[in-house]
């Protein structure tokens, strides 16, 4: 029996936790999809749009929320989505190379090439708006923008949200489809341009920023109100990576440039890392583009695995619950997603492989395989999260929540004091780790990740360590879940200062 098969088994149509990737799931997405507090102030008025950025950790939903306002664009036909997702960056041997022009070319791209699928597909009474003047700088634009380059259409497809399909069949009938669709509205008196041949002029080259202008004004001439532009992934190209400086240094120069991303008629919506917030706050304009938090809370995941369970099922599943041994379990996977959509998908993932594994018989989730999918699970994130700093073998070592480094000193757990506390403090600066009150004098600190924080204490049997080193606040403005070595100390709560009983 294959996992697709046991997946059949429990009751779902396909594994309902097989990707993670919100970009792989756009036709199930709309049926689970939890509408963040901010989607409406996100979307805004098309008639009046603004710029605006989306901060959420990597997993926190930042592509979901994309992909439902593109789909909202796409049925309202008024709006022209475009998503700036993909970059092609090899001819660059440094992030620091990347500058204005660079995007702006690649908008112009973009931008040109939806123009171009709207009005082969508009009535003769919209093509006729074009003079013969407009189409002859259409031709210097396609000849510049796309018609040299060599890797239209792939990126171009890939990020046209209206008319992709369209798009597509085009370049496969044709040729050259920028070439055919310019020649059948171009006719002018039988005159007739072979764009291969046309020269174009030099000096479009040093006017992005102006050739930008007329082709926002020729997609409104189309029949849009207005342009979105949604920018994504930046974190994910192959000069930024895991680096959120790199990360910011490649969209600075769009993010702050005020006279771009404040055009009449168009809106830039950044999605971004929220690590990049330290760097926008700094060289931002936070006054002139409002940003948002992406936050989930335990209720919100539960809700979206719920929903999710219900789509794949066909509504014979309506809560996780219906498939858990346990009903209880649900708790102990919300928690050790951390708040994430995407780890809590892994960790369901991981479940449904771990009793396939175990029991494929079984027409429900083990309590016993939950937990040890859960264990499995924190084991493989807690390295993915630490396996980038140097000595960070020492977790595996501490046997405990909450430590100071003259604890790890005593205990003979590290050498070199120096070293350690370098890393300490990389992952303070990375939230993986918290500096605590300590009334001994010594620096204290203690896992903000519980995955870590269990890879600490991985002597102990999961229910142990969630009754003896979790807690959530009791004060009822709080909640706050925070971890420590309760069953040793007594702890005030780091948000609200409410001392644990």
């Amino acid at each position: 029996m294959t996992i697709q098969q046991f997946a059949n088994h429990l009751g779902f149509l396909s594994h309902p936790f097989y990707s993670v990737n919100a970009d792989q799931e756009t036709i199930q997405l709309e049926e689970y999809f939890i509408v963040p507090d901010h989607f409406e102030d996100l979307w805004g008025d098309p008639f009046m749009p603004f710029s605006n950025i989306i901060y959420a950790p990597r997993g926190g939903g930042k592509s979901a929320q994309r992909i439902m306002l593109e789909k909202r664009a796409e049925q309202t036909q008024d709006v022209l989505p475009i998503s700036y997702i993909n970059h092609d960056l090899s001819k660059f041997k440094s992030i620091d190379e990347i500058n204005v022009n660079y995007h702006l070319f690649s908008l112009n791209q973009l931008l040109l090439s939806s123009f171009f699928v709207k009005i082969k597909n508009a009535d003769k009474e919209v093509q006729k708006q074009f003079t013969y003047k407009d189409r002859q700088f259409l031709f210097k634009l396609a000849k510049l923008y796309l018609y040299n380059n060599p890797s239209y259409p792939s990126t171009e497809i890939n990020s046209l949200k209206t008319g992709r399909d369209k798009l597509t069949d085009v370049w496969r009938v044709v040729k050259s489809p920028v070439v055919s669709i310019i020649k059948s509205i171009s006719k002018k008196k039988g005159i007739e341009i072979d764009l291969s041949t046309n020269p174009y002029e030099n000096n479009l080259e040093s006017t992005h920023r102006e050739n930008l202008n007329k082709l926002i004004d020729y997609c409104l001439k189309a029949g849009y109100v207005s342009i979105y532009v949604f920018i994504d992934k930046v974190d994910e190209q192959s000069l930024t990576g895991n680096d959120a400086s790199a990360s910011f240094k490649l969209i600075k120069d769009l993010l702050l440039n005020l006279t771009v991303i404040e055009l009449p008629n168009v809106c830039f919506k950044f999605f971004l890392w929220d690590a990049l917030k330290e760097f926008t706050n700094i060289h931002g304009r936070p006054d002139r583009v409002k940003s948002f938090d992406l936050n989930w809370t335990k209720d919100k995941l539960h809700e979206m695995l719920n929903k999710r369970i219900a789509t794949y099922s066909q509504d014979k599943f309506s809560f996780f619950e219906d498939i858990l041994e346990n009903k209880e379990s649900i708790q102990k996977i919300l928690l050790f997603a951390e708040y994430s959509p995407r780890d809590a998908i892994r960790i369901c993932s991981r479940i449904l492989s771990e009793q396939h594994k175990t029991n494929p018989s079984s027409n429900i989730l083990e309590e016993k395989v939950v937990d040890d999918a859960i264990i499995k699970f924190a084991k493989e994130k807690a390295d993915e999260l630490i396996k980038i700093y140097k000595d960070s073998n020492f977790v595996q070592k501490i046997n405990s929540v909450d430590f100071s480094i003259k604890e790890l000193v005593d205990l003979g757990i590290i050498q070199n004091k120096e070293q350690i506390e370098a890393t300490i403090q990389e992952l303070v600066k990375n939230l993986l780790l918290q500096k605590i009150d300590d009334k001994s004098g010594d620096n204290e600190y203690a896992f903000l990740d519980i995955r870590l924080a269990l890879d600490a204490c991985s002597n102990m049997h999961l229910n142990d360590f969630v009754k003896d080193k979790v807690y959530e606040c009791h004060a009822m403005h709080c909640k706050h879940i925070y971890y420590r070595d309760f069953d040793k100390n007594k702890f005030k709560c780091p948000k609200c200062n409410t001392e644990n009983v």
